[in-house]
């Protein structure tokens, strides 16, 4: 926007050298609703979004017509001045000799326009769509070449728009997908007036002023992919769209007003976002919630485990391709039972009656099982009936979190009274030693893939009057956030420990001897352990500062 003898103009130029060699020069008759964005296509010409040229209810009555001048539409001009390309009609606001228009620019040679007769010598040949009140940003989809326009609104509806070569997205007839009335003494409605229709729209109630955004082909949030993604300024909803059998569905995925810009880091795709009023440009990022009842959480980004409460073995391997970073690695050979690498790691927390778990697996390509109906082992919690150095094979209580066959395992084992009549099950040994399994009902585990693994166990309580534990401890399990395993009828201490708490986390993957089918590895990573359930990392996300 510039002043010419006091006049507003909008104007489009060309830099070369340090020189302005401006193409167009638009009268302009109000402040707003001005030139939105201009990009170059994937044909290699210029597209630039002009509005209606300001006011309300398209005061100036320019929204409905393709021969007064450079408004309320996108233009296609060939800066280049390729062979073929033709010269643009005249007008006050070209810049005779700086561009042409391409040849096959939809209204060349139009001679009606909404049921009237116009002379094809005063078309604004460059328009390549028309009936647009205010696009403020628009985009290309680089691997489609489909043009994503978000149009700002009258007073009821905020809309966004696949334009398309010739296409008539009804403004100043419509507002959205709703008829606009423009009052006494505008022009009706022409006969067979079927403008494009918007593939999104909200009303004002939600949002006041779009701003247009991008698809994402970035790799942080792939439940994205292939979505268009905008905002509101006022309101500061960042808005998902995507298509579904022809439909667009939308999801609100933060909210951060001031938005006037979205365009995609050509480094890598992902989104960035220009605030305006914090002055900043800001990309999408994942909010950590903070969580109540944590009794320690690791995320594994370095090898300094001990300086946050591991002990035990002293090999940590820590590797890149985490779930946000880097994660530790547990490595079979072939031929050996025993990992390399990384050692098994305990770490003591506060003692609890209940405890829950979250953390996240990935097993390596071509994962094998060990062909039997156990290992291999993985993860572990003890008691305060247990030294600090106790595991699996001389302990009160174990209770395993693993993957068996494909499956999510909760299991829990009392090897110290496995010849006890009072051991954790209150009864009889049975199968060489007292213990209880429960496992998902399907095979859940894909190999080369994070999933997300939750536990919960609370502790039974005992009827001490009469020597006998209550069967309502609990037991559940979710795989990556689904329910798998929900037992609340279970018995996993007897009445000869009362005193018995969780406060000890073992890891310690492990196949027992000849069982390993083959050279592997898997990775753990962001592992939380708390009194309450922590649930999969947060899908929260808002524009946050760029580095």
């Amino acid at each position: 926007s510039l002043r010419i003898g006091g006049q507003l103009h909008q104007r489009v130029s060309c830099f070369e050298g340090g020189q302005e060699q401006p193409l167009i020069t638009q009268l302009d008759p109000a402040g707003n609703h001005n030139g939105g964005d201009l990009h170059f296509g994937p044909d290699g010409y210029l597209y630039i979004s002009a509005g209606d040229g300001g006011g309300a209810n398209d005061a100036f009555d320019n929204a409905r017509f393709i021969n007064k001048g450079f408004h309320a539409a996108i233009l296609r001009i060939d800066v280049d001045k390729k062979p073929g390309s033709l010269p643009p009609n005249p007008h006050p606001a070209v810049h005779a000799g700086t561009y042409t228009v391409p040849a096959d620019n939809p209204f060349i040679g139009a001679t009606t326009h909404h049921g009237e007769k116009i002379d094809p010598a005063s078309v604004r040949t460059e328009i390549w769509a028309t009936g647009l009140r205010n696009v403020w940003r628009f985009s290309f989809d680089p691997p489609t070449g489909r043009l994503f326009a978000a149009d700002v609104g009258q007073n009821l509806y905020e809309e966004v728009n696949l334009i398309e070569k010739g296409g008539d997205y009804g403004w100043s007839h419509r507002e959205g997908l709703h008829a606009f009335d423009l009052g006494p003494g505008k022009d009706a409605v022409p006969p067979g007036f079927a403008p494009k229709v918007p593939i999104y729209e909200y009303p004002r109630t939600t949002g006041l002023s779009i701003t247009g955004g991008c698809v994402y082909h970035g790799t942080k949030f792939p439940e994205f992919k292939d979505a268009y993604i905008c905002a509101d300024y006022a309101f500061g909803r960042v808005i998902v769209l995507r298509e579904k059998n022809g439909r667009w569905e939308d999801e609100i995925i933060a909210f951060e007003p001031a938005i006037t810009g979205i365009s995609a880091d050509p480094r890598d795709g992902e989104l960035l976002f220009c605030n305006m009023a914090k002055g900043k440009i800001m990309w999408l990022a994942e909010i950590e919630p903070e969580l109540e009842g944590v009794l320690f959480h690791e995320n594994f980004e370095d090898t300094s485990v001990d300086a946050r409460g591991w002990y035990d073995g002293k090999s940590v391997h820590i590797v890149p391709g985490g779930m946000r970073g880097n994660c530790i690695e547990y490595e079979w050979t072939d031929g050996s039972d025993s990992v390399t690498g990384s050692s098994a790691k305990r770490h003591l927390f506060e003692a609890t009656d209940e405890v829950f778990i979250r953390y996240y697996l990935k097993l390596s390509k071509g994962w094998g099982w060990s062909g039997r109906s156990y290992h291999p082992h993985l993860t572990h919690f003890m008691t305060t009936e247990n030294s600090k150095w106790h595991g699996p094979a001389a302990s009160h209580l174990t209770l395993y979190i693993e993957p068996v066959n494909g499956k999510l395992r909760l299991a829990a084992q009392d090897i110290q009274n496995k010849d006890a009549p009072h051991g954790l099950t209150q009864g009889p040994l049975k199968g060489g030693y007292n213990g209880q399994m429960f496992d998902s009902a399907d095979e859940l585990f894909t190999d080369d893939s994070w999933h997300c693994i939750e536990a919960q166990f609370k502790l039974n309580t005992l009827d001490l009057q009469n020597d006998k534990p209550n069967a309502d401890g609990i037991v559940r399990g979710w795989f990556d956030g689904k329910l798998v395993i929900d037992r609340t009828d279970v018995i996993l201490r007897s009445t000869d420990f009362p005193n018995m708490k969780f406060n000890q986390f073992l890891m310690a993957p492990y196949f027992g001897p000849g069982l390993l089918p083959h050279a592997q590895k898997l990775w753990i990573d962001e592992m939380v352990v708390g009194t309450k359930r922590i649930g999969p990392l947060p899908r929260e996300r808002r524009p946050a500062k760029a580095p």
